[in-house]
Parts: structure tokens; C-alpha cells; sequence
């Protein structure tokens, strides 16, 4: 038992050095200067028809090493348009999203489990029912920006979500965000047109949708 305990801790360590690994070499490398926007955008406008896939891989690779994904996104209705621009978003993003979480389950899942199980009965408790509600929590966790994107995505692969309800979770969860960024990229060109201006008003709503929720919610514990 404590063997098996002592290699999930090695396992959970290496995700630890390949989570470090990412984000300095996303930060520190010329991957970073690489993986910019406009040399992304020139990429794509060079590859012609093979542009839809160059997009989605590139924000996959976004994804797992924890850079910034709304300036791609926005990027995506500039070159794309805003309906296909979001859903290659949401392709890729999903993708990334998935990868990230299948390395965070395989080199860190068995050792947070038995940890939480050990020593966190309470932490436990709350993990068991994210199992059994996944995909509701999933996808309020991505309709309501509550943590970052990347950093959600290697989290709950520590979780005891099923992988199914992660995945749709994801997917559905995050079409409405890519729809509006993607659109405030492909209506950049007229700051002036009413699906701008809409869609400027929808970001704004989505940033303020977690206090929101808050303040609705204290309200209502108040009142009972």
C-alpha cells in the first residue's frame, strides 16, 4: 500500500515539474514570441485552406501551456468570421482542454484521491458528488468564469469527474464566451454596428455574471 502511494506521489510530482515546464517555457522561450497573434494570424492567412486546422491546433497548444486564449479567440472572427471562427475556438479549445485534463488524471489523479480519501474526508465528500453531478458542475463552472481556463482544465483532471461529463461540460459550456469574443473580432472593423455594441454589453454581462450570481444568492439565504 505504501508503495503504491509513494509511486502516485512520483507520478503527481512529474505533473507538478510538467505543469512548471509549460509555463516557463511558454513565458521564457520563443515559444511565447512564437504562439503571438499576429504571427499566428500570418500563419493562417498563409496556409489557405489548411488555416482551419493550423487554428485549432495552435489553440490547443495555447491551451496546455497556460497562454492566453482570449486574444485568439478574438482573433478567430477576424480571420474566420464570427460562426466559424467560435466553433474552431470551441474545437480547439476543447481539444487543449481534454489534453490537459488526461495528463493531470494520469500523473495526478490516483495520489490526490488517496490523499483526500486519507486525510480530507470533508474535501472528499465534496469530490464524490462532483462525480455524480459532473456535468452540471462542469458546465456552470464554464459558463461562469469562477478560475482560469487553463488552470481549471489540469484541475479537474485531479477531480473524480467522469470524462464524458468534462468533455461536453466543456464544450457546451464555453460556446456562448467564444461566440461573443469571436464576434467582437469579426465586428472589429465597424466599433459602431448595433452586434458590437451587443456583443461589447454580453462580455461586460459575462465578466459580472459570478458576483452577480453572489449577490442573488446571499439574497436569497437572507429572505429564507
Amino acid at each position: 500500500m505504501l508503495k503504491k502511494f509513494r509511486k502516485s506521489g512520483l507520478k503527481f510530482s512529474i505533473l507538478l515539474l510538467i505543469i512548471v515546464s509549460l509555463v516557463l517555457a511558454a513565458k521564457y522561450t520563443a515559444l511565447g514570441d512564437y504562439m503571438s497573434v499576429e504571427k499566428v494570424r500570418e500563419l493562417i492567412q498563409e496556409a489557405g485552406v489548411y488555416g482551419s486546422l493550423i487554428f485549432i491546433l495552435v489553440y490547443v497548444i495555447v491551451t496546455v501551456t497556460f497562454l492566453p486564449g482570449t486574444p485568439f479567440t478574438i482573433a478567430s472572427g477576424v480571420l474566420f468570421g464570427t460562426l466559424k471562427g467560435g466553433m474552431l475556438t470551441v474545437v480547439g479549445a476543447t481539444i487543449g482542454a481534454g489534453i490537459a485534463f488526461l495528463i493531470a488524471r494520469f500523473f495526478g489523479g490516483d495520489f490526490v484521491n488517496k490523499l483526500l480519501k486519507n486525510k480530507f474526508k470533508k474535501i472528499y465528500e465534496y469530490d464524490e458528488k462532483i462525480e455524480k453531478n459532473g456535468f452540471l458542475v462542469m458546465l456552470f463552472l464554464r459558463l461562469i468564469p469562477l478560475f482560469p481556463f487553463n488552470g481549471l482544465n489540469f484541475a479537474m483532471g485531479l477531480t473524480k469527474i467522469r470524462k464524458r461529463d468534462y468533455i461536453l461540460g466543456t464544450f457546451l459550456g464555453i460556446i456562448p464566451g467564444s461566440m461573443i469574443l469571436a464576434n467582437i473580432g469579426g465586428q472589429s472593423g465597424n466599433l459602431m454596428s448595433p452586434q458590437f455594441i451587443l456583443s461589447i454589453a454580453l462580455f461586460i454581462l459575462l465578466i459580472f455574471t459570478l458576483p452577480l450570481y453572489k449577490y442573488v444568492q446571499k439574497k436569497f439565504k437572507a429572505k429564507a
